[in-house]
């Protein structure tokens, strides 16, 4: 799933919601990526379509960061599903999904050139990421 999700600690206001609108975001500090991560950039285009306005606290891509302001500060922050897998495996923080029509809007693909015959080593990296990202899928 290329789906991005708000980020909230589990004491959040917003924890164990089904889904969530970015309208919903609104009244809750967040912490956002940078702008040259395909995350900002359609959060920044679905909310410039709905004429939204946020100003965040913290901006920037180091991520661990991101999951720390999370989890001690209480702000809101985003992801994909497939990053924060071990985080909410571990019950330290929660994805909410946003409902917002672009928000699901990215998307992995697993490309090879048609044809080519792949070294064995490539051949199992491959079956274990088709795998792995199998589990994630919605």
């Amino acid at each position: 799933s290329g789906a991005i999700f708000a980020v909230v600690a589990n004491s959040h206001p917003l924890a164990g919601r089904e889904a969530v609108s970015l309208a919903e975001l609104q009244p809750w500090p967040i912490a956002l990526p940078k702008a040259d991560t395909t995350i900002r950039q359609l959060f920044d285009i679905c909310c410039g379509v709905q004429g939204l306005l946020f100003d965040p606290v913290l901006t920037t891509n180091y991520v661990a960061a991101l999951y720390s302001f999370v989890r001690e500060e209480g702000v809101i922050s985003l992801a994909s599903e497939m990053t924060l897998q071990k985080q909410v495996a571990d019950g330290v923080l929660q994805c909410v999904p946003i409902l917002d029509e672009g928000m699901q809007a990215r998307r992995i693909e697993l490309q090879s050139m048609a044809g080519r015959n792949l070294p064995a080593a490539v051949c199992a990296f491959r079956d274990f990421l088709i795998a792995d990202l199998a589990k994630v899928k919605r």
